[in-house]
């Protein structure tokens, strides 16, 4: 039986390594370290052993290195070394160098299992022989001032004979008839340090396995934590929020320019309405001031469309920083474009996701705005039609009286309307952009830094590129 746990425990060893090195390293490392982390079955660490690899692709007789370790041990082929210190100088003889050696500097990430019995927390000691509904809370605790984000992946083997009706959280239970490999994967200390919620688990900080047991064995867990997984941030564009912020510069100087011509509309038409009944005698002076405003038509339609296509671009820039397959928003395709990517979500079942509300509301606004600029140009166009009819106006001052009456309070609504835009629609969309993507952005370029950083445990030589990866065993339980 011990034998065949001791095949298990390698594969199951292997299939952590395995998924440690899923995610591509950013740069060829010269030195490869795997920390083994000798724990109790709570995961308190009894022994920790270092284990390097020098990669040589130069084929150099000496190789530069540096560590803290302890009782240093070469352990595949027949190299050998000088230690000052810290610095070791390897005779390598043209290979690479593979050693190990010990370490009691503090890990940067601690492993916590708590096990419950019936709701009732028991001591790994006593968990041998339980039954019962069981609870194994895999919990990890970053060190202080630890700046690298680590991905955790745990995993359990266990005795279907002694466990059923297995369930784990942010995981997969795996079946292979007599036996189950349990595995969990989290993102310890990443909300903290984004500061975000996680309304929907998405950034689980915790692995916690649930089942119900008779006589109750475990032969060991293993858990591996990498920061290799940084490379998957540093593919992002994480550029776009810097052009994003540009654009809003120049929404919000276009805004500016188009509230500064309502108003002017809108103090024109009060003054027009204000003055038409001295107007009879004045018909043309009545149209020379249509003509000024029906000049002004072309260039205010154009700044509305302006307007229109940077809302746009801004609007697919953030889409794509999320989903790069988002086709550009236009005029005429925005609305089936997020009306296609709500079905997606509906289709999902992310109707409560901040996703959803936000394309919900980002729709809203441009449907606002759309409504806008589509009364404007009937609006112009309606200037230029009184405009053409000035002449005839003559011999029908009511009709131009109420004409005149009704222009004003269209150009009264439209800056109106114009200021509603800018408040609830520009300002919103600006403080969204300056007080959570941007802050979000620059959190997470300074996360993929800061992981990227770490690559190594127990030193390498200032010049080298280094990749780090530990892992955990814990003792058996009743084995």
């Amino acid at each position: 039986m011990k034998s065949n746990w001791k095949r298990i425990s390698t594969l199951v060893l292997s299939l952590a390594l395995l998924l440690c090195a899923a995610v591509p390293a950013m740069a060829e490392a010269a030195k490869d370290e795997t920390v083994y982390i000798l724990s109790d079955a709570q995961g308190e660490a009894r022994r920790i052993i270092v284990s390097d690899w020098l990669k040589n692709p130069d084929k150099l007789d000496e190789l530069t290195d540096a560590t803290r370790l302890t009782n240093l041990t070469v352990v595949e082929g027949s190299a050998t070394f000088e230690r000052d210190g810290d610095k070791l100088t390897w005779d390598a003889n043209g290979k690479d160098v593979y050693y190990q050696g010990d370490s009691e500097e503090e890990l940067p990430l601690t492993l916590q299992i708590t096990y419950l019995v019936d709701g009732e927390e028991v001591p790994a000691a006593d968990m041998a022989g339980r039954s019962g509904s069981v609870t194994i809370r895999f919990s990890y605790t970053p060190a202080d001032g630890q700046k690298a984000q680590f991905a955790v992946l745990s995993a359990v083997l266990l005795d279907s004979d002694r466990f059923t009706n297995v369930e784990v959280t942010n995981g997969a239970v795996i079946n292979d008839g007599d036996r189950l490999l349990v595995l969990g994967v989290a993102l310890p200390g990443l909300k903290e340090r984004l500061d975000v919620e996680d309304k929907d688990g998405k950034l689980p900080e915790t692995v916690e396995i649930t089942a119900d047991v008779e006589d109750f064995a475990l032969p060991l867990t293993v858990t591996a934590a990498s920061s290799e997984w940084s490379s998957l941030l540093k593919d992002m564009d994480l550029s776009l929020i810097d052009t994003a912020d540009g654009d809003m510069d120049q929404l919000t100087d276009a805004m500016t320019q188009l509230l500064d011509g309502g108003r002017q509309l809108s103090e024109g038409t009060a003054a027009l309405n204000d003055q038409t009944a001295a107007l009879s005698d004045g018909v043309g002076q009545i149209s020379g001031g249509l003509s000024t405003l029906s000049e002004n038509s072309e260039s205010l339609n154009a700044g509305a469309l302006q307007v229109f296509e940077l809302l746009l671009q801004t609007a697919s820039q953030q889409l794509k920083a999320l989903n790069p397959q988002v086709p550009d928003l236009t005029v005429d395709t925005y609305a089936a474009v997020l009306d296609g990517l709500t079905q997606q979500l509906t289709a999902a079942k992310q109707t409560q996701t901040e996703a959803f509300q936000s394309l919900q509301t980002l729709k809203a606004q441009l449907d606002g705005y759309n409504e806008f600029y589509t009364g404007l140009t009937a609006y112009t166009g309606g200037v230029d039609q009184l405009n053409a009819g000035a002449a005839q106006l003559n011999g029908s001052m009511p009709a131009l009286t109420e004409g005149v009456s009704a222009l004003n309070d269209g150009a009264a609504r439209l800056y109106e309307g114009l200021q509603t835009l800018d408040q609830e629609g520009l300002q919103t969309l600006t403080s969204m952009v300056n007080d959570e993507w941007k802050p979000l952005f620059e959190k997470t370029r300074a996360l993929a830094e800061d992981t990227e950083a770490y690559q190594s445990y127990a030193g390498k030589a200032d010049d080298a590129e280094g990749v780090v990866r530990f892992l955990w065993r814990t003792d058996a339980i009743g084995e």
